[in-house]
């Protein structure tokens, strides 16, 4: 039995996920929507505005992806990755990621020196 057949065959008989596997579980037999436009973009301004309030550093192209597919299947939706990049990339976000050139450990290295 696959994991996917497992985890169907528990939501089928409404047993819960065990435990010991921790995080969130999808539900296998959930079919997710195709996300509109403006809920991925909805959903990019959230990911750029958790990083900024939590002081880390603003994902780039390639790392906005995961989050972003993240919270869009916690509410029913996907979406994919170079749909996200290519609104990722407009112009109303360029001033929420870093410019292109030296790494934040570059700069930490070239501090401490």
């Amino acid at each position: 039995m696959t994991y996917d057949e497992f985890m169907s065959w528990l939501h089928r008989r409404r047993f819960s996920i065990p435990t010991f596997w921790g995080g969130d579980v999808p539900n296998p037999l959930q079919k997710l929507r195709p996300a509109p436009t403006p809920k991925i973009i909805d959903t990019i301004t959230e990911v750029y505005d958790t990083a900024k309030s939590t002081g880390a550093k603003a994902p780039n192209l390639v790392e906005i992806v995961k989050p972003v597919q993240e919270r869009l299947r916690a509410t029913g939706y996907e979406a994919s990755g170079k749909q996200i990049q290519d609104l990722a990339n407009a112009k109303q976000f360029e001033g929420r990621r870093r410019k292109p050139g030296k790494t934040v450990a570059s700069e930490t290295r070239s501090r401490r020196e």
